[in-house]
Order: structure tokens, then C-alpha cells, then sequence
């Protein structure tokens, strides 16, 4: 014979639903199974531990269902809003713990729907300063641009003077410069004048060998073949 559960799946979802109006202020994510446990173990339940409510499919299941619901967007808890039919309300909820449910539940509705709004709101704000920041830094860096565009023209004006300068260097070097080197180099040989800067013809003269140059040797054979041909 099978032993007899210390609570059914029902009794426990009952008493789950009451703690969560009663102690949770309606607010399923905020339940924590030792405060639910100490709920149930004074109020009929001694033998019941937590690790039993843990380990329950249909809790597990409840409590999960619930968080997720809990994630639906704010926007859509806002836009599914509906007024109450109140004829149909009361038909509905006829029983005093049927009514008490239900209005734990539409004042936990209604209580999503102002939070949601409160986030919403909130949210809004904080997308307000993120956009004021934006146009601060488009504006900053708007000028930044303009500043940056001003340099390159200022740039490419300054190198377009310093291309044509380099160009009158280079003329006055090819024209004058490379000259002068060449007359600082004749002027080692003492073949230009330093002052006039002209060819010294008297040194020029000496280097140059002529048919009236005379030509004098040390051999007697040579000074005598230019003696036979003095005569």
C-alpha cells in the first residue's frame, strides 16, 4: 500500500497562490521556497521540508511559467491593456475566494501596468539625454571638421608656396650655383682668376706645349740632333 502524500500537488499550488497574494504582495518572482516552506509547515503542513516543494513538477512549472510571463515586454503590457467588464466579473468570481483571487489578480495587473509605465517612462528620459549627448557630439565634432578642412586648405596652400619656392632654388642652384663650384675648383688649380674669375692665360701657357715651346733634355744625342738642326 502506497504511502500518503504529506501534501497533494493541488493543496500545494493553493497554498502557493495564497502566500504570493498574501506575503509577496502578488509577485511570484519574488518568492524564495524556505520563507514559502516555514508558510506551509505553520499552517497545516509540519512535515512538509523544502526539499519536497523543490523538487514538485507542478511548482517547478508554476513558478517558471510565471517568471517568463514576467518578461513580457512593457510595451506590450501598456498596448493589451482592456477596461473591466464589471457585469462579467462578478458572474465570473461568484464565491468570496473566487473574488479574492480575482482581485488580487486584476491589482497585480494593474500594478504591471504602472510599473511598466514608471519603466517606460523612465526609459524615455534616459533615451532623451542619450540623444541631447549625440547632437553635443555631432555639433563637437561638426566643428572639428570644419576646423580640420580649414588646415588642409591652409596645408595645401603652404605647399604649393613651398613647391614653388623649391622650384626658384633649384633654378638659382643650376644656374648659379653649379658655376661657381666649377670656377671654386679651377681656381685650386690656379687656372681662373680669383678676382675676375676668368682663366689665368700666363699658367694656362705654361701647360701647353707649342711648336716654339723649347725643349730641353739632359742627353747629349738629343741636344745634338737639335744642334745639326739649328745650322
Amino acid at each position: 500500500m502506497a504511502r500518503r502524500r504529506l501534501i497533494t500537488d493541488e493543496e500545494l499550488l493553493e497554498h502557493l497562490n495564497n502566500y504570493i497574494v498574501n506575503f509577496c504582495d502578488g509577485r511570484s518572482d519574488t518568492v524564495k521556497i524556505p520563507e514559502f516552506g516555514t508558510y506551509l509547515r505553520k499552517n497545516g503542513f509540519p512535515k512538509v521540508q523544502d526539499y519536497l516543494i523543490r523538487r514538485n513538477i507542478t511548482i517547478r512549472k508554476y513558478l517558471n511559467d510565471e517568471r517568463e510571463r514576467g518578461t513580457i515586454s512593457n510595451r506590450h503590457t501598456l498596448s493589451t491593456y482592456r477596461t473591466l467588464d464589471v457585469d462579467l466579473f462578478i458572474k465570473t468570481n461568484c464565491s468570496n475566494s473566487s473574488m479574492k483571487r480575482a482581485l488580487s489578480e486584476l491589482n497585480i495587473y494593474h500594478r504591471s501596468i504602472c510599473e511598466a509605465a514608471t519603466i517606460l517612462n523612465k526609459e524615455s528620459n534616459t533615451a532623451i539625454e542619450k540623444m541631447e549627448e549625440y547632437k553635443t557630439k555631432l555639433t563637437k565634432l561638426e566643428k572639428e571638421n570644419l576646423e580640420i578642412s580649414v588646415d588642409n586648405k591652409k596645408l595645401k596652400s603652404l605647399n604649393k608656396s613651398l613647391t614653388s619656392l623649391i622650384k626658384s632654388y633649384k633654378t638659382i642652384i643650376e644656374t648659379y650655383v653649379y658655376p661657381e663650384i666649377a670656377n671654386e675648383l679651377l681656381m685650386e688649380d690656379m687656372l681662373i682668376n680669383e678676382t675676375q674669375k676668368i682663366i689665368n692665360s700666363e699658367i694656362l701657357s705654361e701647360k701647353i706645349i707649342t711648336a716654339q715651346t723649347p725643349i730641353k733634355s739632359e742627353s747629349k744625342i738629343i741636344q745634338g740632333l737639335f744642334a745639326d738642326l739649328e745650322r
